[in-house]
């Protein structure tokens, strides 16, 4: 079998592919911190996780080497369909409260794949275990240190766990505005306790985010913080919506499948964090209708802004 590590034109023509498509369904994208980011050694990037796949694009397209990503068990059951994300440079880890025990007793070899990995490319880990579209922080999970571990077990001289902090303007509206901030490393030595390793991370990913107590007042923050991002609204902006007009109806029409087809397939979700990954993998296999289909989101936005 084929290292997952190992060099794929086909797979780097994709990345660059799919990263060019990423970075233009925001309005705004910005990367901070690349600086923290080592050259050397064994590197991990610790994240949030509030916005389903487009989580893991917003690492990809930020990284500046391949990333290989920790991902559910259970999305591997099916072997076509391992073999297919595998090729993504995925890896599966399994849960105790989710998976089985075999599926769980067998993290330990894949800890010795990503152990191998981690010497060539980075590896992701999204440290609360699963997706939620809150401002705030679940309580982490320790496989990143487990791996870390593994990695330091398997020759890696030095192993450094980079916070991530990823902040969307929205998560359900499409086209809005993502930063991504690698924040202060964390040198792994080996000897730390893991709990007070994991408080300690917890702390810097919720300094590179809007950062809210996960308490019953969560939702209630969330909503005074959304109220005041509002802009109050202007002379002239109603002008300017008529103007739009136009371009919004022309847009509309050049992209009708596309944006019909997702907003059909938004609708029927349960779990709305996945709005933004089921409009963006419309959008990525036709080039030539991004102009249209960014500008029909970006006067939609507008329009949401004149409501609201």
């Amino acid at each position: 079998m084929k290292h997952i590590w190992e060099y794929s034109a086909a797979y780097d023509i994709l990345r660059s592919y799919v990263s060019l498509c990423y970075r233009s369904s925001f309005r705004r994208y910005e990367v901070v911190g690349r600086e923290n980011v080592p050259t050397d050694g064994a590197v991990i990037f610790a994240s949030n996780h509030c916005c389903a796949l487009m989580d893991a694009l917003a690492i990809l397209s930020a990284s500046k080497k391949p990333v290989c990503f920790g991902t559910r068990a259970d999305l591997f059951r099916k072997p076509r369909t391992a073999a297919v994300l595998r090729w993504l440079r995925m890896v599966p880890l399994a849960r105790h409260e989710r998976d089985s025990m075999e599926s769980v007793a067998h993290n330990r070899q894949v800890f010795e794949e990503v152990a191998e990995t981690v010497k060539r490319i980075p590896f992701a880990l999204f440290v609360e275990g699963t997706h939620r579209p809150k401002r705030s922080l679940m309580p982490l999970r320790k496989g990143v240190f487990w791996i870390a571990q593994h990695a330091l077990d398997h020759g890696c001289e030095k192993v450094t766990i980079v916070p991530t902090g990823l902040e969307y303007g929205d998560y359900f509206d499409y086209m809005t505005s993502l930063r991504v901030t690698f924040g202060e490393p964390i040198e792994y030595r080996g000897k730390e306790d893991k709990n007070i390793l994991a408080s300690t991370l917890y702390e810097k990913i919720s300094r590179l985010i809007t950062f809210f107590p996960n308490d019953d007042k969560l939702d209630e923050a969330m909503c005074k913080y959304d109220s005041q991002r509002r802009k109050p609204l202007k002379w002239w902006m109603i002008p300017l919506a008529v103007i739009l007009l136009p371009f919004f109806l022309v847009c509309g029409a050049l992209c009708l499948p596309v944006i019909v087809g997702s907003e059909i397939m938004v609708n029927r979700l349960e779990d709305k964090a996945w709005s933004n990954t089921i409009r963006f993998c419309f959008r990525l296999p036709i080039i030539v209708i991004w102009p249209f289909h960014s500008l029909f989101y970006r006067i939609l936005a507008f329009y949401k802004s004149l409501i609201h």
